[in-house]
């Protein structure tokens, strides 16, 4: 009976602190999900900024290169230092044709999928996946509108954005050294990481992620470990309504049950003292009740002595 008690009671005694884990697990979902939020709420702040620079640009662009170039200089400074590396203008061809590093004119970027995106048609916002500039090697994200003339496409106006920055932007959420966010393009290639940025550039999060399989989803989450460093985390993500990339928040699982670690011992303490309690009064029981069985028999063995 004691032995059946103490199973007992060990088994209530896990089976409350899985419980325990689980609510703060998913109350930690539910965190991330709203950090993604606020998140989300920053990046499309500056990609407006960005749109805005872009959409002052082209305004000017075609007239007197001096007032250009004002223009250019004002834009640049009003945005955060370090968001954008340089601007570049682009021919119908693909071959730019001005850029605010100083390079000479010359490079092709015709091949590009973003400014293939810019081509068809639509003026738009269009974000690019990460690519390695053909002007200063940096890894950037293209961001662009199209240049049209008599409503004819005539080239494109970049804006070429920094990895890096973005990386320290998403970092600044991060509650602990394990906790990730990221920017995921529409195809699923990382935009931004907080964690090992460089290693991430080039690299594409896996197809069954919720946001990949359902490309109308706004807004979820879910639990996996990190596709670059494989930590167990607990994700929540938003998708940007303007350009359909993804803000993901991960939260380390381990730094969200930290807390939990010293309760636990103590329960797992009060857990074995409780049971050694109850071993010591079972044995103390059983002992009684081998010396009072011990003692009936005393008694039988003098009574039938006497009956002798």
């Amino acid at each position: 009976f004691t032995a059946l008690v103490v199973m007992v009671l060990w088994g209530l005694s896990l089976q409350l602190q899985e419980q325990l884990r689980e609510q703060v697990l998913m109350r930690a979902e539910m965190r991330s999900q709203q950090l993604a939020d606020a998140m989300a709420g920053q990046v499309s702040a500056q990609l407006s900024l960005l749109d805005l620079g872009l959409l002052d640009l082209r305004a000017e662009w075609g007239g007197p290169l001096d007032r250009f170039v004002v223009v250019q200089q004002r834009v640049l400074t009003a945005l955060p230092g370090g968001l954008v590396s340089h601007l570049t203008v682009v021919d119908a061809g693909g071959t730019v044709v001005y850029n605010s590093l100083g390079s000479p004119p010359g490079t092709f970027v015709g091949d590009r999928p973003h400014f293939q995106a810019l081509q068809q048609g639509v003026d738009r916002l269009v974000v690019s996946e990460p690519v390695r500039s053909r002007l200063n090697g940096q890894w950037l994200i293209v961001v662009g509108r199209p240049i049209y003339r008599e409503g004819v496409f005539a080239g494109a106006m970049h804006l070429n954005v920094s990895t890096d920055y973005l990386a320290r932007l998403l970092g600044r959420l991060a509650l602990s050294d394990n906790d990730l966010v990221g920017l995921i393009h529409p195809d699923g290639h990382f935009l931004a990481r907080s964690l090992h940025n460089a290693s991430a550039m080039g690299q594409s999060v896996p197809l069954e992620r919720p946001f990949m399989r359902d490309p109308l989803a706004v807004k979820g989450s879910f639990r996996q470990d990190g596709t670059v460093d494989g930590v167990p985390r607990l994700f929540g993500w938003q998708r940007l309504s303007a350009t359909g990339a993804v803000v993901v928040v991960g939260l380390s699982e381990a730094s969200v049950l930290a807390p939990l670690e010293a309760t636990r011992r103590k329960a797992v303490l009060l857990t074995t003292l409780l049971a050694l309690a109850l071993a010591a009064i079972g044995a103390w029981i059983a002992f009684l009740l081998l010396k009072l069985e011990r003692g009936r028999d005393l008694v039988a063995r003098s009574e039938q002595r006497l009956k002798l």
